[in-house]
C-alpha cells in the first residue's frame, strides 16, 4: 500500500513566525513583549535542538522528491542537530526582540527530559539534505512576527533601554511581503491584496 512506501519523518522543536502558541518561542515572546514573567524550568539547564521552519519544509520536500521504489520502515531525523541551552536560547530572543525577559526560575518539569538533539545522519546519507539555519538566523526571521495582528503589543517599546517599538517596526514592514509556510505550500500576503499560495514545484 502507499502507507507501507513511505519513510517516516520526526522533527525537532520546530519555531518560526506563526509558530505555535504552545511551544516556547511564542510563549516567551508574548510573555516578554507583555513585561510578564516567563516560566524557566530546571533554571534553563535545558538543551533543545530548536529547528526553524524553513529548514523543516526543506527537508519533507527533499524527502518527497525521492519517493521510495519499495516500502521501507525507516525514521528521518529532521532537526538543526545543534542543541541550545536554554538560557542562550532566551538571551538570543531577548536581542532579536529588545525586551529584556523577567525570569521565574522553577525546578525540573516533571516528565520533561534534559536534551534534545537530532541525529541527521540517515537523511542526510539517504536524501543529502541537512538543516543550515543557526539560531540567531532563525531567531531574527521569528522576531519579524507582526505580534501586532496577534494581539500582542510591546508593554516596554520607549522605555529607555527596554525594547523597540515593536509595533512601529512591524507597521514599517507592511510594505513589504510577509510570507508564511502552511503544510507544503507557501503562502505570500501583500499588503491590500489576497494571499497567493505557491505549491512546492514552485518553491523548489
Amino acid at each position: 500500500s502507499l502507507h507501507d512506501a513511505l519513510p517516516i519523518l520526526r522533527f525537532f522543536t520546530v519555531y518560526g513566525p506563526w509558530g505555535r502558541p504552545d511551544m516556547a518561542p511564542m510563549l516567551f515572546s508574548r510573555a516578554m513583549l507583555a513585561g510578564e514573567p516567563i516560566r524557566v524550568f530546571n533554571n534553563g539547564d535545558l538543551l533543545r535542538d530548536f529547528t526553524y521552519i524553513d529548514d523543516i519544509v526543506e527537508g519533507v520536500a527533499a524527502v518527497l522528491r525521492q519517493p521510495p521504489a519499495s516500502p521501507i520502515d525507516r525514521i528521518y531525523n529532521i532537526g538543526c542537530s545543534q542543541p541550545v541551552r536554554l538560557t542562550d536560547f532566551i538571551r538570543t530572543l531577548e536581542e532579536a526582540l529588545g525586551c529584556e525577559a523577567r525570569k521565574q526560575m522553577l525546578p525540573m518539569q516533571a516528565g520533561d527530559v534534559y536534551r534534545t538533539y537530532a541525529d541527521t545522519s540517515r537523511l542526510e546519507a539517504d536524501y543529502g539534505y541537512r538543516p543550515t539555519t543557526d539560531l540567531r538566523t532563525g531567531i531574527g526571521r521569528f522576531a519579524d512576527t507582526p505580534f501586532d495582528s496577534l494581539g500582542i503589543r510591546c508593554a516596554a517599546a520607549g522605555e529607555k533601554g527596554v525594547g523597540r517599538d515593536i509595533d512601529d517596526r512591524h507597521n514599517a514592514r507592511r510594505g513589504q511581503i510577509r510570507q508564511n509556510v502552511f503544510g507544503f505550500h507557501r503562502v505570500t500576503i501583500y499588503p491590500g491584496g489576497q494571499p497567493r499560495i505557491r505549491a512546492p514545484r514552485d518553491l523548489y
